[in-house]
């Protein structure tokens, strides 16, 4: 019996030993370890099954060739960390706002193919307009800083057409002031105490007015199309597009609204009898801005011996769908401004 008692016993020390040995060499361990360090959020998806053991590393597949799994740890496991862990990011490369899905559905769903505003159906149903509002008041100087060329110019036109429906809107509608109806209409957005250079927008962290967007805008990137992007909530300016700008198909969305402006009514005119040539006041306000543009140094038109006259003439004969060279090529014509419209940009079955 002596001798049984002592063979279990040496049986028990051996599997106690090799329990030991086992544990140390766990695979599994170092996983657990990392889930820690990774952020709560991810060691509790790994936690979930209790003891479970962790699915090991597998070799690395070719792209498209990996087999869908069931099991939500290995999920977690092989999709980068993203969003809510801050340690999971890396600090020098912020990643860009998530823009601009609430900015398209108040465009796609108050604003027509033509530019116009439904005003009053946009006023009671206002909760969109706020939050697309909070898209551009909540980003952060260090996600514009990463931002590229396009992706900066796509923003700063949406952030600005935008607050300008904003404005609009908080006063809506419009009550026109004595003063101010002899020179504007009535349902303006120059009828405003507050407008365009009075009332503020933050965005990453400092306070802009539209006009300080637009000047900005005009200074940094010397684009002429950017004038026919931005919205002044008027007929007569630029036509304020039913979705948002984006920086993969921003030159294509500039170059067609620089086509549909000059093909409407503000555009351009030509008076053959009377040799006129009658421009948007769009060009007159930002003439010191097309004197600067590389169209200023194209000489087709060199005897309009004025920068800003000649860079929109060549401006004009490359965007517009008419060809007006015969006329600019003329010396006896004469060139003139149309009277800008500032009649509110409101469809005719809003408002008054």
């Amino acid at each position: 019996m002596s001798k049984l008692r002592t063979i279990a016993l040496a049986i028990i020390v051996v599997a106690a030993l090799c329990t030991c040995l086992i544990a140390r060499e766990d695979p599994n361990a170092p996983a657990r370890e990392a889930s820690t360090v990774l952020g709560p959020q991810t060691a509790a998806a790994e936690s979930s099954d209790g003891d479970k053991p962790l699915p090991t590393a597998a070799p690395a597949q070719a792209k498209g060739s990996e087999e869908p799994s069931n099991d939500p740890n290995q999920a977690v496991k092989s999709q980068p960390a993203q969003g809510k862990d801050p340690k999971s990011q890396v600090a020098d490369k912020p990643t860009a706002p998530p823009l601009y899905p609430k900015t398209a559905f108040v465009l796609k769903t108050y604003v027509d193919a033509d530019g116009q505003v439904d005003y009053e159906k946009l006023r009671r149903m206002r909760l969109g307009l706020v939050d697309a509002v909070k898209e551009y008041s909540g980003t952060k100087a260090i996600e514009i800083m990463a931002m590229s060329r396009n992706e900066r110019i796509a923003f700063w036109i949406n952030a600005h057409n935008i607050f300008t429906l904003k404005l609009i809107i908080d006063e809506y509608p419009i009550v026109p002031r004595a003063w101010t109806s002899i020179f504007y209409p009535k349902n303006s957005i120059m009828q405003l105490t507050e407008g365009r250079d009075k009332e503020f927008f933050s965005v990453q962290g400092l306070e802009y007015t539209l006009r300080e967007i637009e000047t900005d805008l005009h200074s940094r990137f010397s684009d002429p199309r950017i004038c026919f992007a931005l919205s002044y909530a008027s007929r007569g300016g630029g036509i304020l597009r039913n979705e948002p700008y984006y920086p993969d198909k921003l030159d294509q969305q500039l170059d067609e609204q620089v086509v549909k402006f000059l093909s409407g009514q503000h555009g351009i005119k030509v008076d053959a009898e009377k040799q006129i040539i009658s421009l948007s006041n769009v060009f007159n306000m930002n003439k010191a801005l097309f004197a600067r543009s590389k169209y200023a140094s194209i000489k087709k038109f060199r005897h309009w011996k004025q920068p800003y006259f000649l860079a929109a003439l060549n401006f004009i004969a490359q965007y517009a769908p008419t060809d007006y060279s015969v006329y600019f090529n003329t010396n006896d014509y004469t060139i003139k401004y149309l009277q800008y419209d500032w009649h509110l940009n409101e469809q005719y079955n809003s408002g008054r």
